[in-house]
């Protein structure tokens, strides 16, 4: 008598499989089998193919372009973790996108949609925008093709609208002083006076028909200052350009 055995072949419970490969423009992306478990097993559930978001051959770094914001006549570039600081509430924003010629730009203003812009088809987008009130705002851009298909979106960028002037503090209209002193004065941004500067970025000295700028709030009388009356204009200028003056007599002794 010849007995005989039925080998039944495993079904597969698990896989290996290689990397993704590049999205398709049928929106998939598929992989290979690279193993099975167990060995020699067949059948099972394997995942080969999943949705993607074809991106057209756009270049990774173009999907987070160089933004420029502009106010009067100044331009800044758009950089994460910096805030920028504007004394106008009437902004604008550029930049060009070459791959996505086509495609729209969305701006958003604390998470909300504000904008929309078509990009041109050399690859240049601009919008503007009115903040109706001062104070501190996340800025986000988003990315769209031709097809209205997210792309990608930006950094958060923070902006800051002050439209208020500094002022000076303890800093008399008139002064005696000799040659080589040093008059000391201060000047905020801030409705409290703090440590630090105060929210100054610099100061603009005129004295003797010379200017100066200087981040230091003090100015040395020049040694050589003949005696007498003469005007010393400070101006003192926040982060965002926004300025107060003052005219002091000073009188050399």
């Amino acid at each position: 008598n010849v007995t005989s055995f039925e080998t039944t072949t495993p079904t597969c419970t698990g896989f290996t499989y290689s990397s993704w490969g590049a999205c398709q423009p049928n929106n998939k992306k598929t992989r290979t089998i690279v193993s099975s478990i167990p060995s020699g097993c067949t059948g099972g559930s394997p995942t080969l193919e999943e949705d993607c978001v074809y991106r057209g051959g756009t270049n990774i770094n173009d999907i987070n372009p160089k933004v420029s914001i502009k106010h009067y006549h100044k331009k800044h570039k758009l950089r994460k973790g910096k805030t920028i600081y504007l004394k106008n509430k009437k902004i604008s924003f550029s930049s060009k996108i070459e791959s996505l010629a086509g495609g729209k730009v969305e701006l958003f203003i604390n998470g909300k949609l504000k904008r929309n812009t078509r990009i041109k088809n050399n690859g240049k987008w601009k919008l503007s925008k009115t903040i109706k009130k001062k104070g501190r705002y996340k800025i986000k851009f988003k990315y769209l093709d031709q097809k209205g298909n997210l792309i990608g979106e930006s950094k958060v960028y923070k902006i800051k609208i002050d439209t208020k002037r500094p002022r000076f503090l303890h800093f008399p209209k008139f002064l005696a002083k000799k040659a080589g002193d040093t008059i000391h004065f201060q000047a905020t941004d801030r409705k409290k006076i703090g440590k630090g500067r105060g929210g100054i970025k610099y100061y603009k000295y005129f004295f003797l028909n010379k200017k100066r700028k200087s981040k230091n709030p003090n100015f040395v009388i020049p040694a050589n200052t003949p005696k007498g009356l003469h005007l010393l204009v400070v101006r003192a200028y926040d982060k965002a350009g926004n300025k107060t003056t003052r005219d002091v007599l000073v009188r050399v002794r």
